[in-house]
C-alpha cells in the first residue's frame, strides 16, 4: 500500500525561510513511518519523545533548543542536538507556529527496544498517545507537543494514494500478571493488531503494548467485548 507522511505541501523545506527571534524555540520532531506487511490497510507513525523532569514529574516532549545568540548559531546547535539523538535522519522540512519552529526529520530504520530501563530518556510514542491520551504509560506528554497537533490536525494522519486520511491505531497496555495473554489475543483479529513491544514499561510489572487497528466506536468511545473496563475516549 502506498501512503505518505507528512502530506504534501505541509512543510517548508527551505531553511532560509526561517525567520526566528530571541523568543523562538526549535523543536526536533523525529518520526518513523510504520507499516506491517500483514496489516495492509493500516500504516501509522511514531515520534521520538524526550523524557525530562519537571518538579517531581517526568514529562515527555519533542527535544528542543531555545534561540541563542543568532539564527545561524541556533540552527547549528539544534543540528548538533539532533545528531546526539539519532544517526542520519532525513530532513523533511519545518512548520512555523508563532515564534517557534517544528523541524521534522524522518528515521524509518530503527529497532524497537524490547525493554525500557529506568534511565531511558527517549521513547517512540504513537499519535494516539500524543493526541488522545496525552500520556505514554505513566509519563505525561508536554502541552507544547500535543498542542501542535491540535493546532494542525493535518499532521495527525498518514494519507493513502487518493489523499484520504488513514485512521490511527489505538494503544492499550495489558498487565500480564493480571490478565490472560491468550484471552486478550482472542479479542482481536490477527491481521488487525500487532504487539509493538514487550517490556517492563513501569519497571516493576510486565506489560504488553498493543497497537489495535480495528476497533468499534460508539457514542464517541471505544469498547471491547470482554475487557470493557478499559474504555478509552477518542477525539475526532
Amino acid at each position: 500500500m502506498k501512503f505518505s507522511y507528512p502530506h504534501k505541501n505541509l512543510l517548508d523545506t527551505n531553511k532560509k525561510n526561517i525567520m526566528a527571534s530571541e523568543n523562538s524555540t526549535f523543536f526536533i520532531c523525529i518520526f518513523s513511518r510504520k507499516f506491517k506487511k500483514n496489516i495492509t490497510n493500516f500504516p501509522f507513525i511514531e515520534f521520538l519523545l524526550y523524557k525530562q523532569q519537571f518538579g517531581e514529574k517526568n514529562i515527555l516532549s519533542f527535544p528542543y533548543f531555545h534561540f541563542d545568540k543568532s539564527l545561524k548559531y541556533s540552527l547549528e546547535e539544534t543540528n548538533k542536538l539532533l545528531h546526539t539523538i539519532i544517526d542520519n535522519p532525513k530532513f523533511e522540512g519545518f512548520k512555523s507556529k508563532n515564534d517557534d519552529f517544528y523541524m521534522f526529520y524522518s528515521f524509518d530504520n530503527y529497532t524497537i527496544q524490547n525493554e525500557y530501563k529506568k534511565d531511558e530518556t527517549l521513547f517512540w510514542v504513537t499519535m494516539h498517545e500524543i493526541v488522545n491520551k496525552q500520556k505514554f504509560n505513566k509519563f505525561h506528554i508536554h502541552y507544547s507537543t500535543c498542542e501542535f497537533f491540535y493546532k494542525y490536525p493535518e499532521f495527525i494522519h498518514c494519507y493513502d494514494s487518493t489523499n484520504n486520511a488513514i485512521n490511527i491505531p489505538i494503544i492499550v497496555l495489558f498487565d500480564i500478571k493480571k490478565q490472560s495473554f491468550l484471552e486478550i489475543m482472542q479479542q482481536f483479529e490477527e491481521d488487525k493488531y500487532f504487539i509493538e513491544n514487550k517490556e517492563k514499561i513501569n519497571f516493576k510489572n510486565k506489560f504488553v503494548r498493543f497497537n489495535i487497528f480495528d476497533y468499534e466506536i460508539k457514542n464517541n468511545k471505544i469498547y471491547y467485548d470482554k475487557i470493557n473496563y478499559n474504555i478509552l475516549s477518542i477525539h475526532n
